[in-house]
């Protein structure tokens, strides 16, 4: 009988660093104002993500990708053509419905930039939505507002691209019970498979952390808000009564949760290239 093949499966993770605009509570790796730079980045990622596998067959001649995960930085502040030899990279090697997810902003989403990225591969959709409340967003020092998410949404339908998620934010000085609920009554009225909720922190490096004495009352993530052990668990209360599940500790899934998630929460392999990466 022959012996079973043995596959190395990785997930990969790969990082744009470009934003048009950096909010206030950003502390993550990216950078504004460099837009000569994308050109020669991206080939540059493509050429390292070739290196990369080809070391790793070196290794194990039956490598299968099944995860990929674009984040940033804002990936759609790069025009969707530099992502062609990106793709052809890493594509023959993507496992049968791999998930390919891309992160996006919605103020700078456009349907020609979706529809590229589908045609690519990409099959899962994360916008950075993090409000449904303008003046929250204006707090957040976001620059966009609520009707761009609901634009978003609908040209991602329009891409084909039915796999949707959003990030929101919680614990800002704006946050009560209320707004809450009116903002997650109208997350979950959207069609989407999976939601992200993330308390605000004040992280070294954002200028929110320079000027951290002038935010206001910032909730406290432990401290309880409205009979309920902290505002966390108030958004998974409700968002469990919309058949959201938490599956981890900011992520909840609708239909079945982000594999690429749970490949970094299971500590399985992942090749993570880029700046920051």
């Amino acid at each position: 009988m022959e012996s079973q093949i043995k596959l190395f499966e990785i997930s990969l993770y790969l990082h744009i660093p470009f934003c048009d605009s950096k909010c206030g509570y950003c502390a993550f790796n990216s950078q504004i104002n460099k837009n000569h730079l994308k050109t020669i980045y991206m080939e540059t990622l493509a050429r390292y993500v070739s290196y990369k596998i080809h070391n790793l067959l070196k290794e194990n001649q039956n490598l299968q990708i099944t995860s990929v995960y674009i984040g940033g930085g804002t990936p759609n502040s790069v025009k969707s053509r530099a992502y062609s030899s990106l793709f052809a990279e890493f594509s023959p090697y993507l496992a049968p419905q791999a998930e390919i997810s891309i992160e996006a902003n919605p103020n700078s989403l456009s349907l020609e930039w979706l529809q590229t990225l589908q045609s690519l591969g990409v099959n899962r959709l994360s916008l950075g939505a993090q409000s449904f409340e303008d003046s929250k967003l204006i707090f957040l020092e976001r620059h966009h507002r609520k009707d761009s998410i609901f634009y978003a949404i609908e040209m991602a339908l329009k891409a084909g691209l039915k796999n949707l998620s959003i990030d929101l934010i919680y614990g800002t000085p704006l946050c009560n019970a209320s707004l809450l609920t009116q903002e997650l009554e109208t997350a979950c009225a959207l069609p989407l498979s999976h939601l992200s909720a993330y308390q605000l922190s004040i992280d070294e490096g954002s200028r929110f952390y320079a000027n951290k004495e002038s935010l206001g009352n910032l909730r406290d993530f432990e401290g309880e808000f409205e009979g309920f052990l902290s505002m966390g668990h108030f958004i998974k209360s409700y968002l469990q009564t919309k058949g959201f599940k938490q599956y981890e500790v900011s992520n909840y899934a609708k239909t079945s949760p982000s594999y690429h998630n749970l490949r970094y929460w299971e500590g399985k392999e992942y090749l993570g290239i880029g700046a920051g990466a």
